[in-house]
């Protein structure tokens, strides 16, 4: 299990999208264990109705500090990670940040599969910012900056359910079959392999 069944799910259907695919499970393999702590712990106040928005900030063995906040409302997830280190600069001695990371995951507990009399279900969003500092005699020389985003939904057709991605650089679909493809459970080792195989193979799919 990586969050929730439920909300495994989404993750699951929105991997199966290439678009955003390598962000999403270096994102998922890189947080602390202690985030995922927090929400397992949060999703199972919630559920008992004692739920309350958590903040934290913590700083991990990586030599990276974490700011995160953990949202959990009505059938949805959020989680926002700001992550970050921080250098002396040669010139004046000051504290500059490094390299800076910010996500935002958003999955949506998906309970039952889709039927055709619904025109769609909201999966999730991912959304990544990073920029690093361009270094030369420890010196900063610039800000190399890259972003990414993706909204995706699935929806039921003649053919059976498929996921939607709108992202910067266009709209992709791909069918689904939770059935056949989808295993019993997905771990957060499934995500720390660059081919994503996780979508890829029947074998641990249900008979």
């Amino acid at each position: 299990m990586v969050f929730d069944y439920n909300l495994d799910r989404s993750l699951w259907a929105i991997m199966s999208i290439k678009e955003n695919c390598d962000e999403i499970s270096c994102f998922i393999s890189n947080l602390p264990i202690e985030i995922y702590k927090d929400v397992r712990l949060g999703l199972s106040e919630r559920f008992n109705g004692d739920f309350k928005i958590c903040n934290k900030e913590i700083e991990n063995d990586n030599g990276y500090n974490y700011s995160y906040q953990i949202d959990i409302c009505n059938n949805c997830l959020m989680l926002k990670v700001y992550k970050y280190n921080t250098h002396n600069n040669k010139n004046d001695e000051t504290l500059c940040v490094r390299e800076e990371e910010y996500f935002c995951l958003t999955l949506n507990m998906l309970h039952i599969p889709l039927t055709r009399s619904i025109s769609h279900e909201y999966l999730g969003s991912f959304i990544s910012s990073c920029s690093k500092t361009i270094e030369k005699n420890g010196v900063c020389n610039g800000i190399h900056y890259v972003s990414s985003y993706g909204n995706y939904d699935l929806v039921p057709s003649v053919l059976g359910n498929i996921v939607r991605c709108k992202s910067e650089n266009g709209t992709f679909y791909k069918k689904v079959n939770f059935n056949k493809n989808m295993p019993k459970e997905i771990y957060l080792s499934d995500f720390s392999n660059k081919s994503n195989n996780l979508v890829k193979t029947n074998k641990r799919g249900r008979k």
